[in-house]
């Protein structure tokens, strides 16, 4: 049997190595919305590690993005540098978007086209200048939200989101080593930002989402209840 201090020396170096091999994976894929996300999840991570924990975790995180720019540098294929050098710069993405909202203007706009009937628009029907004349989605979660739910759906979904942001920050304040807490506003970020560029919250994503956040949520009340259970 392992003491508990090897265990807990090989789940840090599993979790270092884990964190290395998904960070280079996302890159790998050549998604532009994770690249950009997880460059600005390390940076958040950096200042966090930063300011309320130790600096051999730092160490740890500022080697991981040194991994990542070594890869990028020497590992990446031509794919995944086309991919960041483009940017958001996507003509077809921009086609789709003016389609999306040509399609919004001309339908009900205080409740939609209805759930999941995006793949019903004729994208050259309202942008007959555009590239893309048939696409499932927006590429962008709120434009998808506004053209499927209208303008009811999009502002509850905005207000769901704004004031679960306004709870995890506010138990963030009194609980600012709860790695729970900070993952779930680690996700929120991730999904704002990835909402821009495609459909996150949906699906097995939506649910996955709101799981964790719901732990981290209920992770303080769960240990005042075992406190008081103990007591």
């Amino acid at each position: 049997m392992l003491e508990h201090g090897s265990l807990n020396y090989i789940k840090k170096y599993l979790l270092i190595f884990t964190m290395s091999i998904s960070s280079i994976s996302v890159f790998i894929t050549g998604s532009r919305a994770t690249m950009y996300s997880l460059s600005g999840v390390l940076v958040f991570l950096v200042l966090y590690t930063a300011v309320y924990l130790n600096r051999k975790v730092l160490f740890y995180l500022v080697g991981i993005m040194i991994l990542i720019v070594f890869f990028l540098i020497f590992g990446a294929n031509s794919y995944v540098l086309t991919k960041l050098s483009t940017g958001f710069h996507d003509v077809a993405r921009h086609d789709i978007l003016v389609a999306f909202f040509n399609s919004y203007i001309q339908h009900d706009r205080l409740f939609g086209i209805g759930l999941n009937n995006s793949f019903l628009i004729d994208l050259k029907e309202f942008n007959p200048g555009g590239t893309v004349f048939r696409y499932s989605h927006a590429h962008n979660t709120y434009m998808t939200y506004l053209v499927e739910r209208g303008l009811v759906g999009l502002s509850l979904y905005l207000l769901f989101i704004f004031l679960l942001l306004s709870k995890l920050l506010k138990l963030f304040v009194y609980d600012k080593y709860n790695p729970i807490l900070v993952a779930g506003i680690i996700i929120w970020i991730v999904n704002f930002m990835i909402s821009f560029a495609n459909t996150t919250f949906h699906h097995e994503n939506a649910i996955l989402m709101v799981m964790i956040w719901a732990i981290a949520l209920n992770y303080r009340k769960i240990q005042d209840i075992k406190a008081v259970c103990k007591d």
